[in-house]
């Protein structure tokens, strides 16, 4: 009569480790597809290894105007030879990439305009390297910045509108900083002074304008102002940059 042999192996060790490997995988995927910035990885060579949601979203969305990079396109290529408008914003980000991985850069970061036939849309393009050690791998995120741009044009906008205003009724304003005592001002206030309006000053300097009883009727109002939050409302003589003799009215 025959025997039988079974043999027994404790592998909760390995199926513990293999449910932890799972679930650490689970964690950095939903943790890439949570973020709304469009995600790659990739290798060495410059090919994509893996994408989160939104730059998969962001193709399927954009098919139409855009060819489509997903898992195993080389994105240094893609980058290379893209045409026309974008050409050179896409050659300076394929430079940043390499600089990334030949380590002569620790980071990268770009800002561009990707506009579709229906909108106007910028973004930022960032480049990070994974840490410690194993295979090269770098992060490419895309970052829509669109509401920021647009916010940056319409204050420039409002400035200049506000500084064509004050040059036209040669009204101007200033602002001074309580901690560092630093004063800024507009255009028109620095071209009644007869200052770059660009060229910092501080309260001294400012002061340094204003001669004689102009000068000490200002020194009590400021410091009212400072220490008491009184308001003022003083007609002033000054000397400009030029030593023109001016008097304004400061309130």
């Amino acid at each position: 009569c025959c025997g039988r042999l079974w043999t027994f192996r404790d592998i909760t060790a390995a199926r513990k480790a293999e449910q932890a490997l799972c679930e650490s995988e689970r964690f950095a995927r939903s943790t890439l597809d949570s973020l709304t910035a469009h995600i790659a990885i990739l290798d060495a060579d410059g090919k994509i290894l893996a994408i989160n949601h939104s730059w998969r979203r962001f193709a399927d969305e954009n098919s139409s105007s855009l060819t489509p990079v997903l898992e195993d396109a080389n994105y240094l290529s893609v980058c290379d030879n893209t045409a026309g408008a974008d050409q050179f914003e896409a050659r300076l980000f394929a430079k940043g990439i390499r600089d990334v991985l030949a380590g002569t850069k620790d980071e990268y970061s770009l800002e561009y305009s990707c506009h579709s036939p229906t909108e106007k849309r910028w973004f930022v393009g960032r480049v990070t390297r994974f840490v410690g050690d194993g295979p090269t791998r770098l992060v490419v995120a895309h970052e829509n910045i669109t509401e920021l741009v647009l916010a940056l044009n319409e204050l420039r906008e409002s400035k200049a509108l506000l500084s064509e205003m004050g040059r036209t009724a040669k009204i101007g304003g200033w602002e001074m900083d309580s901690t560092t005592g630093t004063r800024s001002w507009t255009d028109e206030v620095a071209r009644i002074h007869g200052l770059d309006a660009d060229a910092p000053t501080t309260v001294e300097k400012a002061l340094d304008f204003y001669v004689g009883e102009s000068r000490v009727a200002l020194d009590k109002a400021l410091k009212a102002a400072w220490e008491e939050g009184k308001p003022y409302d003083l007609e002033l003589e000054f000397e400009d940059g030029m030593s023109k003799l001016k008097i304004v009215d400061m309130l």
